[in-house]
């Protein structure tokens, strides 16, 4: 009766463990949030897409002013001379050949707006692989947190049942001081996860620029991934911020190159010209000169042969922009395989992974019952609820690591566009059909206990 008694006792514990949890659940907060929506959050609030785009709008203002540069340019003048009169000059000057100073001014405004829009997108890029990787630490400390929780009310019921056998003399001393050695480590682990949430909850907060009251929930819906790796690598090459704001820089260094070529050249522009005399500035200004136009030719090139080492030096940095595309486009094709096979591996993770927490489980259950009957060792039945933690912690990071992945792969193809709407399909990540759920562990228990009465039943009849 006492063995029946013990294994009724764990069934009802465990129950009553999971009946509290539900409940908990049930009075948590309505928190809940898509990735999606945390990262639009962030890409709105953020200061360093705020300060990207104020760059842009001077960018734009530097595009308008190099474009008023093909316009005649007004300019006024006044002088006194020793005799005490006053004079003006105005003229209009009209740029008519300049050797290419005018265009290569425009194309730098040009390429520097492109580079800095570019450098928005691509900021928001990085911003967000730093959201992902925060959001995917948060997830993972949570679910573990949870599930050393659920272990540690495991040990807790076993810590009870020890108790009662080492005081009727059937259990040792030794069997308690191991069950005590494992709580010590799991309190360990479970100030670690926390503290891994809490640190990631607050970077999360922070980059939003919102506060979740430490109850953060994030829906599980990963991206839709399809096509083979080396789709994925072209549709990245063709689309990432990065590479086309290294274009726009190369842009920018060309036309630097055109500016220190042009600089050579003199400038020729057509300047018509007034003069005005009068002996005091609060009179009429009377006009002492006609008005005449002429050609104006002006030419700087510099001290020396400074003009020539400037175009080597502009060369020099287109070079140079190359050799930096082809460094930043190897670093994300490395960056998209990581990610491809960490998805595709986390996806293999999860269909085994969901195999061993139902067969831990299972296997649990089965050491329960062995123990009860004198079959198996205490140090079994404490390292079996140790391996159901584990296990279910290594499925939960599996599931985790898929879903950041899959939304990574989106994020290099262009799915996710910082500058317009994201059109992201997704859906839930399916667990495998192997996996236990806790009801299914509890079934399996009270299976046991059945087993037992019924055997105990037939041994009386016997008798």
């Amino acid at each position: 009766m006492k063995l029946i008694f013990s294994i009724s006792f764990i069934l009802l514990s465990l129950l009553k463990a999971q009946t509290f949890t539900d409940a908990n659940n049930t009075m948590q907060h309505n928190n809940k949030y898509n990735i999606e929506d945390i990262i639009n959050i962030t890409l709105q609030t953020h200061p360093t897409i705020r300060m990207n785009k104020e760059i842009i709008k001077g960018s734009e203002a530097q595009l308008r002013g190099a474009k008023w540069g093909y316009y005649p340019t007004p300019s006024i003048s006044s002088f006194q001379t020793e005799n005490n009169l006053f004079g003006a000059t105005l003229s209009l000057e009209q740029p008519l050949f300049t050797g290419g100073k005018l265009d290569s001014n425009y194309d730098l405004a040009l390429a520097n707006k492109k580079s800095s829009e570019y450098a928005l997108e691509d900021s928001a890029y990085t911003l967000i692989e730093t959201l992902l990787d925060t959001i995917k630490t948060y997830i993972q400390s949570e679910n573990s947190y949870a599930a050393l929780i659920e272990g540690q009310k495991q040990l807790r019921i076993l810590e009870g049942m020890v108790q009662r056998r080492v005081e009727a003399g059937v259990s040792s001393r030794a069997d308690m001081e191991l069950l005590m050695a494992r709580l010590y480590q799991m309190d360990t682990d479970l100030n670690l996860a926390k503290t891994k949430k809490e640190t990631a909850l607050a970077q999360i907060e922070i980059m939003t620029g919102r506060e979740f009251d430490n109850n953060l929930i994030v829906k599980l819906s990963a991206p839709v991934v399809s096509g083979t790796i080396s789709e994925i690598i072209d549709e990245t090459i063709n689309t990432h911020p990065l590479l086309k704001k290294l274009d726009a820089q190369r842009e920018y260094t060309k036309a630097e190159l055109d500016k220190s070529k042009a600089n050579i050249w003199p400038n020729f522009s057509l300047k018509a010209q007034q003069n005005f005399g009068s002996s005091s500035m609060t009179e009429d200004i009377k006009s002492d000169n006609s008005p005449f136009v002429y050609l104006s030719v002006q030419a700087s090139p510099g001290a020396g042969l400074s003009a020539l080492s400037a175009v080597e030096g502009s060369r020099a940095k287109i070079l140079q922009v190359e050799q930096e595309k082809l460094v930043a486009k190897q670093s994300i094709v490395n960056k998209v395989m990581f990610a491809y096979n960490d998805y595709n591996s986390a996806s293999k993770r999860i269909e085994s992974q969901s195999k061993s927490v139902g067969s831990s489980q299972k296997v649990f259950a089965s050491y329960t019952r062995l123990f009860l009957a004198g079959k198996r060792q205490w140090l079994d039945l404490v390292n079996s609820s140790r391996e159901v933690t584990q296990n279910e912690i290594a499925f939960s990071d599996a599931k985790v690591a898929m879903l950041i992945s899959a939304y990574q792969l989106a994020l290099y193809r262009g799915e996710i566009n910082p500058l317009s709407t994201s059109k992201i399909v997704a859906e839930i990540p399916k667990e495998a059909k192997e996996q236990a759920t806790p009801a299914e562990a509890f079934d399996a228990i009270h299976d046991v206990q059945q087993d037992i009465i019924k055997e105990k039943n037939n041994q009386e009849l016997k008798r």
